[in-house]
């Protein structure tokens, strides 16, 4: 469990990452970069203490499998209906949704 939490953590670092990148190439501004970055930061600061107390009372593997499909099936409905897109909207509401699974 601990290597696929691993896995999973290092994964949606480098998806949030290179989304981070993409818009930035994208725009070419640095504004907007660091806006998204602030963006999807939120959540994390919002959410981690209350999703812990969650995360303590519910099977660790259960949240990791469900989290994970919830992450694959965002990824895939993204990848199929806004990758050529570029939405900036888009991106910006994905990596802030990938931040609030990363956070519990």
């Amino acid at each position: 469990m601990l290597i696929g939490q691993i896995i999973s953590l290092f994964g949606n670092s480098i998806l949030r990452f290179s989304l981070s990148l993409f818009v930035l190439d994208q725009t070419e501004s640095a504004v907007i970069f660091g806006a998204i970055l602030a963006l999807s930061m939120i959540p994390t600061v919002l959410f981690s203490p209350i999703d812990g107390a969650l995360a303590d009372r519910l099977s660790r593997q259960e949240i990791m499998v469900y989290l994970d499909s919830f992450t694959a099936t965002l990824i895939l409905l993204f990848g199929f209906f806004f990758a050529h897109s570029g939405s900036l909207a888009a991106i910006t509401l994905l990596m802030i949704v990938l931040a609030l699974i990363q956070a519990f």
